[in-house]
């Protein structure tokens, strides 16, 4: 029996592009594939476009943002109705935000898959956000990115239901 090739597209440099990939039996009944030929000047197909499109930051680094700034805003809080705890305001909004970026910058960099550049420069951002005083903007621009990423999920998993099988 003649095995059957099949498997994914892949770009070779500049020529063209061509279908290869692993070999089956005839008795496995796999489905015929055709070599998708792409000539120089020309652009693969892209995946579906979505209308909302995938959130900037991983959801936990969202989280771990509204976390911390509500963690540290309550010591900021208490801080700012104390008189003989005024001094601890300072050191306090220094900690929140080296906390806050820390934490998303490992978070981007090992569960978002980013590089170390990309994510401390998130890091840095959502740092600052929390490091503001007052829970109010880590809390917001937090919740803003993880309904973002929300949102995503969902308009996926209904683009999903909505297709045929195997399409």
């Amino acid at each position: 029996m003649q095995p059957i090739i099949q498997g994914p597209v892949v770009m070779l440099p500049a020529l063209f592009c061509c279908t290869i990939g692993f070999m089956t039996t005839p008795e496995q009944k796999p489905q015929p594939v055709q070599p998708e030929i792409i000539l120089p000047g020309e652009q693969p197909p892209e995946k579906p476009r979505t209308v909302i499109p995938e959130s900037p930051v991983h959801p936990l680094s969202s989280f771990v943002t509204i976390v911390i700034d509500g963690i540290w805003g309550i010591l900021q809080i208490e801080a700012t109705l104390s008189v003989v705890l005024l001094p601890t305001l300072l050191p306090t909004i220094l900690i929140s935000g080296l906390t806050c970026a820390l934490t998303v910058a490992l978070v981007q960099r090992h569960v978002g898959k980013d590089s170390w550049g990309a994510a401390i420069a998130k890091g840095l951002v959502l740092g600052v956000a929390a490091g503001v005083p007052y829970p109010v903007t880590g809390t917001a621009l937090g919740g803003v990115l993880l309904g973002w990423a929300g949102l995503n999920e969902v308009e996926n998993w209904i683009r999903q239901r909505r297709l045929p099988p195997g399409g």
